[in-house]
């Protein structure tokens, strides 16, 4: 991840040298023993000799983004070897993440319109795409566009909750991986004006669109469905399937009134059980959370600014996405 010098007396080493010294390393494991080798952060210099850059869709360190331990937004930590927090919890974003980590608007696959026909990338193993449920869709829609390979570090615990996430997960990502995942990465376009549509085109004339807006977009003739993609040139001609669109799928785990919503509303469920529930922005920052488990609950949003808000619903491994319009 870097050139380092060394001063010590009796292994002394300029960054040319370092370099030299880790090129060997690999040469060895791959020309000798015949392995695979990768590495983390990605550094240019080995790139020619790596199949895999760990950590690569996750820019600088920014997990740890000023996360106070013990609050909502502590991504864990490495204490259990066995089973580290860091690993398999989850967690709610900081602002300083979804502004610098996970924007659209300023986000571009630098690395991978190099490496793309040469190294897979994924995100870091505390960063994986399930360890912030509620920008969860994001992390799938980056991993499509830039054809990377997702990341799930998963136990039980973290398994049960989101049991159809997980399915949902795979189905979205790994086929238009298994399309275009070795090949060569030849453009990035942003579509529209604030960066919500994009597009990328790979060397065999597969492409893909993604649409991480909240409304539908229309694109040559085509819809791409909100937090949804359109994928081109795919034997079976043109294909739309969406990660996960605002609109709720299949029957509601609640449903809530008034709407418009002017400072109250209430979630009214039609059964008692533990209902996680998380209410964010369009930008995707997460602004209130909960664990609920009464049928009808009272929610204040008489603070929030007019405009639409997300109430993201999770239990029993199922999700429900409803639309709140604040007054």
């Amino acid at each position: 991840d870097g050139l380092y010098e060394c001063y010590d007396p009796i292994h002394p080493a300029t960054r040319t040298q370092y370099k030299e010294a880790v090129v060997k390393i690999y040469d060895l494991f791959t020309d000798t023993y015949h392995k695979f080798c990768g590495g983390e952060w990605g550094a240019d210099f080995i790139g020619s000799r790596i199949v895999y850059a760990h950590g690569m869709m996750t820019l600088s360190r920014t997990p740890s983004c000023s996360a106070p331990p013990g609050s909502i937004y502590d991504y864990g930590n490495w204490d259990n070897d066995r089973k580290p927090t860091a690993v398999v919890g989850t967690h709610e974003a900081t602002s300083c993440y979804l502004e610098y980590s996970i924007n659209e608007y300023t986000r571009v696959p630098l690395f991978e319109l190099v490496y793309h026909d040469a190294i897979v990338t994924s995100w870091r193993w505390e960063d994986c795409n399930h360890h912030i449920p509620s920008i969860w869709w994001k992390k799938d829609l980056f991993n499509m566009l830039y054809g990377t390979a997702p990341l799930w570090s998963i136990d039980k615990e973290t398994f049960l909750p989101y049991e159809n996430k997980f399915i949902e997960s795979y189905n979205n990502i790994s086929p238009w991986l298994r399309e275009i995942g070795y090949e060569e990465l030849l453009n990035h376009r942003f579509i529209t004006e604030d960066h919500k549509v994009q597009r990328t085109d790979f060397s065999s004339g597969k492409s893909i669109v993604v649409n991480f807006a909240l409304t539908d977009y229309t694109y040559e003739g085509q819809v791409v469905k909100a937090r949804s993609y359109l994928t081109i040139g795919l034997p079976d001609e043109e294909v739309s399937t969406g990660v996960e669109s605002p609109k709720t799928t299949g029957t509601p785990l609640a449903t809530l009134y008034p709407t418009p919503v002017d400072g109250h509303f209430t979630l009214k469920f039609d059964v008692r059980g533990a209902y996680h529930v998380t209410i964010s922005d369009i930008s995707g920052r997460n602004l209130w959370n909960a664990t609920l488990h009464d049928t009808e609950n009272r929610i204040d949003i008489s603070s929030y600014p007019s405009g639409i808000y997300l109430l993201t619903i999770n239990s029993g491994g199922k999700q429900s996405v409803l639309k709140v319009v604040k007054q």
